[in-house]
C-alpha cells in the first residue's frame, strides 16, 4: 500500500490487508532488551518541553503553508505490516465493525472492517501524540482522545490537550480549554455512563479534571503533581482514580468534598508506585488493582476487591512468580477483566499473563509483542479482546489466549523509527525502530523485513558492496550483515576495539540510540561516537582506532553527532551537548591528538545547545550544517563558512522556524546546497529554498517526529525517517539538475606509515614491510569477521607463522600503521 502525494492532491491509495493467526511454533525470538531506555535518552537530546509547546507550535501556521516545496513524487513507503506503540484504543459501542486506534506518535487511525483495514485520520492534526480514547454511550457521534505521553520522569511526548469529535470520528478538533499546557500529558480520558455532557481526564503533573459541558470547561477535582495513572467509571456514576505513589480514589461523579481515598487492605502510601485497574462489567461490585513497586519497575501485588473497592485483598498467586515480566510499569502495564466473568484476568507488561481462578494460577498467554500499553472488550462480544502494545493491535479470544492471536497491522503505519540509510540505487532502505528492531524495504514493497530485532538503531547500506549493510540496536551494540536482503540475515557483532574488555558493552559509554556514519564514497569507512571519542575503522568495522582522544568534558559536553565531507579522504565534524564542536581535518587516517576544539569560536547563546546533527556541504568542507534537538527560543539551525579554517563564520539560518522546535536532522540538495535545506523537527519536516530566509512545512510528511532525512547525490532521492508514521521517500526537483564539482582547499598533513603483506594470497605464513621507523611493532591478525586469531610483535621483514587457518579474507594490524587486507588460500 503506497501512497504518492503531490502538493496539495492525493494520487491514489491502494491497499492489501491480510489478518493471520500464528501458532505457538512459529512465535520469532526477539533479541534482548534492556529497557525502553529511549525516555531517558531524549530528555538528554532535547530537555524537558515548555508547557503548551505543541500547541504553541501551531499558533502561526499559516505562514508554513506548503507552497513552493522542492520535494516531488513523495510516497509513504511503510511498513504496513509493522505496527507501533499504541496505548489508545476504541471498539465503537454502537458499530462493532468500526475500531479507532492512536499510536503515541503516529496519531488517529479508522477501520470500518473490525481491523482488517486502516486509514490515518489527519496527519496534519496539531499533535499526533495520542494517549486514550472515549466514547460516549448516549451519542455514537460524540469521541474524544486524550494527547501526550510522560512516562516515569521524562516527558517525551507532549501533546496539545483533548480532541472532540462530533460526526463519529472522522473528524477531530482541538477543545480550546485545554490548548493551555495542562493538558499536555494525559494520561486517560473517560466519559461519564451517567451524564452525556461529563467526561474526565487524568493528567500526568496537575491532577484529576472534570468537564460538565462536553469539554467547552474543565474544572480540577482532584489536584496533585503526581501522575494520575488511570481513571475509571460506573453505570452507578462512581469515579475510581489511581495517584503514583498514593493510592486509590472513589467519589460519586468525582464531587471534590466527596473524594475519598481507599486503603483497606492496601499498601501505605509512598511505598508503591504506578496503579492500574479494572473492574468486571458484569459484576461491577469485583475489581482488581495492580500495583507496581516503588521503583515502579516490578509488580508489587495485585488485588482484588468484592464490595466495590472498599477492601481489597492480594490474589493468591502473584503473576511476577509464574513467568511474568513486569520490568518496566512506569512504561507499560496495562489490566483487564473479563465482561462476563470476575475471575479471568489479563494483566500486561514486558510480557502478558492470565487466570482463570481469580488469581491462584496464572500462565503465559501468547505474546504478540512486548510492552503492553491498553486493552479494549468487544461492545457485545466478552470473548474477544483488542490489545494494545509496541507492536501495534492484535485480536484475542479469552478462550484462546495462551496459544493465539490475529494481528491487525496490516497497513497501520505508526512504526517509529530512530534512524536509516539508502541503497545505492532504486528505493531500496534500511532502518533502525523502536522496540521493532532494523528493517529493510525493496522496491517500495508494501511488507518489510526484519533484519535484526530489539531496539534498532542507526543503519547503512555498504554503496558499494550491495547488500553488504551496518546495523545496530541499543546502546550502541553495532553488527553487520554480508546480505542485508535476505530472510533472517546472518548478522555479526564489529564492536572488536570498542569493546576492549569484551563484556558486550562499549567501553567508552555509548547512548541509548548511538550515532554512527559510513563515508558513502568508500563504505569500508565507518565513523563511530562514543560518549568519550570518535573512533573510526577503515575495514568495515573489522578493526577500530580512535580517531580522537578524549574530548568529552565529564558529562557536561558529550560528543553525539558526526558528520563527513564527501571525499575518499574526508574531513569530519563532531558535535554533542552543551555546543561541543570539534573538527578532525584527516580523519580517515589521522592519529588522536589532532582533533581541533572549535566550540570557543561558536555564538556564545549556543554553547548550551546539543548538536544533533552535522551536514557538511556535498560539494565543499568549508560549509557546514548544525541542527540542536534542545528546547529553546534561541535558533536551533545554523550555518558555518570557512569551517575548514581557523576562523569560522557562523549563521543564523533558523530564526523563521516556530520557536522552541527541536530540529533533530538538517540535510541539503546536493544540486543546489546553498539555498535548498530540509529539515526534521518534532512537528514534521520543514524546507527552505532560499538559504534559510524563510521556511515552509511540507504538509505531505505528517506532523510528527521526523528523526532523520538522507539523500542520495547520484540522483537526489530523498529517504525520510519518521518517529510515528513509518518512512517516506521523494525526488528534489528539478529533475535533472546537475551537481557541482567539489571544491575543497586541500589540507596538508602527515599520512601514517604505509605497509605491504606478502606473500598476497598467503598459505600459513606472512611478512611486512613498512615505511617509517623499522623497529618492532605490535601487531594482531583478525578474520573477516573480526574475531583474533594471532599476535604478537614482529620487525620488518619478520615472518609471521599463521598455522592451519580456514582459506578466507583476513586482516594484519600494525602499531601506528593502517590494517592491510590479505587472503589465505
Amino acid at each position: 500500500m503506497k501512497k504518492v502525494l503531490s502538493i496539495s492532491l492525493l494520487l491514489g491509495i491502494a491497499g492489501v490487508s491480510a489478518v493471520f493467526m500464528l501458532s505457538k511454533t512459529e512465535e520469532k525470538v526477539e533479541k534482548p532488551r534492556k529497557g525502553p531506555g529511549f525516555f531517558d535518552f531524549i530528555k538528554e537530546v532535547q530537555g524537558i518541553p515548555p508547557a503548551g509547546v505543541v500547541s504553541a507550535w501551531q499558533q502561526n501556521s499559516a505562514q508554513y503553508k506548503n507552497q513552493n516545496s522542492p520535494l516531488d513524487s513523495v510516497i509513504e513507503v511503510g511498513p504496513y505490516n509493522v505496527g507501533g506503540r499504541t496505548r489508545a484504543i476504541l471498539w465503537d459501542k454502537f458499530n462493532p465493525g468500526h475500531i479507532m486506534v492512536g499510536g503515541i506518535s503516529g496519531g488517529m487511525w479508522n477501520s470500518s472492517d473490525s481491523g482488517r483495514h486502516w486509514t490515518a485520520l489527519n496527519d496534519q492534526e496539531i499533535t499526533l501524540n495520542v494517549s486514550h480514547v472515549t466514547q460516549s454511550p448516549f451519542d455514537q457521534n460524540i469521541i474524544y482522545y486524550s494527547t501526550g505521553e510522560g512516562s516515569g520522569n521524562s516527558s517525551a511526548a507532549p501533546g496539545a490537550g483533548i480532541f472532540k469529535s462530533t460526526d463519529g470520528g472522522q473528524t477531530f478538533a482541538q477543545l480550546p480549554a485545554t490548548a493551555n499546557g495542562t493538558f499536555d500529558y494525559a494520561w486517560r480520558i473517560c466519559h461519564s455512563l451517567v451524564d452525556s455532557h461529563t467526561i474526565y481526564v487524568a493528567t500526568g503533573n496537575s491532577g484529576l479534571y472534570r468537564s460538565k459541558d462536553a469539554g467547552q470547561s474543565f474544572e480540577r477535582v482532584y489536584a496533585t503533581t503526581r501522575e494520575v495513572h488511570d481513571v475509571e467509571v460506573f453505570e452507578d456514576s462512581t469515579v475510581m482514580f489511581t495517584v503514583r505513589g498514593i493510592g486509590i480514589f472513589t467519589s460519586k461523579n468525582a464531587e471534590p468534598s466527596t473524594i475519598t481515598q481507599m486503603t483497606q487492605g492496601l499498601p501505605n502510601s509512598n511505598t508503591f508506585g504506578r496503579v492500574e485497574l479494572a473492574y468486571c462489567g458484569s459484576q461491577q461490585n469485583v475489581m482488581y488493582a495492580a500495583f507496581s513497586n516503588f521503583s515502579n519497575n516490578d509488580l508489587s501485588e495485585l488485588y482484588r476487591s468484592n464490595d466495590s473497592g472498599y477492601t481489597w485483598t492480594a490474589t493468591t498467586t502473584n503473576p511476577t512468580n509464574k513467568g511474568g515480566t513486569f520490568s518496566f510499569t512506569w512504561y507499560c502495564l496495562a489490566l483487564q477483566v473479563k465482561y462476563d466473568d470476575p475471575d479471568q484476568v489479563l494483566i500486561g507488561s514486558v510480557n502478558i499473563m492470565y487466570t482463570s481462578d481469580a488469581g491462584i494460577n496464572w500462565k503465559a498467554a501468547r505474546n504478540s509483542h512486548s510492552d503492553y500499553h491498553s486493552m479494549e472488550v468487544h461492545p457485545s462480544r466478552p470473548d474477544k479482546i483488542i490489545i494494545g502494545n509496541d507492536g501495534g493491535v492484535h485480536e484475542y479470544n479469552w478462550n484462546t489466549v495462551s496459544n493465539s492471536f490475529v494481528d491487525l497491522n496490516e497497513g497501520l503505519n505508526i512504526t517509529q523509527f530512530y534512524a536509516g540509510g539508502y541503497g545505492p540505487q532504486g528505493y531500496d532502505l534500511i532502518g533502525g525502530t523502536q522496540d521493532n528492531g532494523t528493517h529493510q524495504s525493496r522496491d517500495l514493497a508494501d511488507s518489510f523485513s526484519k533484519v535484526y530485532g530489539a531496539d534498532g538503531s542507526y543503519a547503512h547500506i555498504h554503496q558499494q558492496k550491495d547488500p553488504v549493510a551496518y546495523l545496530s540496536w541499543q546502546n550502541g551494540m553495532i553488527r553487520k550483515t554480508l546480505d542485508y536482503r535476505t530472510k533472517s540475515p546472518a548478522t555479526f557483532s564489529i564492536l572488536n576495539e570498542l569493546d576492549g574488555n569484551r563484556d558486550n558493552t562499549v567501553d567508552d559509554g555509548a547512548w541509548f540510540i548511538n550515532p554512527f556514519t559510513v563515508n558513502y564514497k568508500d563504505g569500508e569507512q565507518v565513523y563511530y561516537v562514543t560518549r568519550r571519542r570518535l573512533w573510526r575503522s577503515n575495514t568495515g568495522g573489522i578493526l577500530w582506532d580512535p580517531a580522537t582522544n578524549n574530548i568529552n568534558s565529564g558529562s557536561a559536553q558529550t560528543p553525539f553527532a558526526v558528520g563527513i565531507s564527501n571525499q575518499v579522504s574526508p574531513m569530519a565534524f563532531v558535535g554533542g551537548s552543551n555546543g561541543l564542536f570539534y573538527r578532525i581535518k584527516n580523519v580517515s587516517f589521522e592519529t588522536p591528538g589532532k582533533e581541533e576544539n572549535l566550540r570557543n569560536l561558536s555564538p556564545v547563546e549556543i554553547r548550551t545547545s546539543f548538536i544533533s546533527s552535522i551536514k557538511v556541504s556535498p560539494i565543499t568542507n568549508s560549509v557546514v550544517y548544525i541542527s540542536m534537538s534542545n528546547y529553546s527560543t534561541v535558533s536551533r539551525l545554523w550555518r558555518i563558512d570557512k569551517a575548514d579554517q581557523d576562523t569560522p563564520v557562523w549563521t543564523n539560518i533558523g530564526a523563521g522556524l516556530p520557536s522552541n522546535l527541536p530540529v533533530n536532522w538538517v540535510e541539503v540538495d546536493p544540486a543546489s546546497p546553498d539555498s535548498v535545506i530540509l529539515v526534521g523537527t518534532n512537528n514534521g519536516l520543514y524546507y527552505s529554498v532560499d538559504a534559510g530566509t524563510t521556511w515552509a512545512k511540507d504538509d505531505r510528511i505528517p506532523s510528527t517526529t521526523v528523526d532523520m532525512i538522507q539523500v542520495r547525490e547520484s540522483d537526489r532521492r530523498v529517504f525520510i525517517f519518521t518517529h510515528g508514521r513509518g518512512s517516506f521517500v521523494a525526488r528534489l526537483t528539478p529533475y535533472g539538475k546537475p551537481v557541482p564539482d567539489y571544491n575543497a582547499v586541500s589540507v596538508q598533513s602527515v599520512k601514517p606509515a604505509e605497509a605491504k603483506v606478502y606473500p598476497n594470497p598467503a598459505t600459513d605464513r606472512i611478512s611486512l614491510v613498512w615505511d617509517g621507523t623499522q623497529n618492532s611493532r605490535h601487531f594482531v591478525v583478525v578474520d573477516a569477521q573480526g574475531k583474533q586469531i594471532l599476535k604478537g610483535q614482529c620487525a620488518p621483514g619478520e615472518e609471521i607463522q599463521l598455522g592451519n587457518q580456514v582459506p578466507g579474507i583476513y586482516y594484519i594490524k600494525v602499531e601506528g600503521i593502517e590494517a592491510k587486507k590479505f587472503l589465505i588460500q
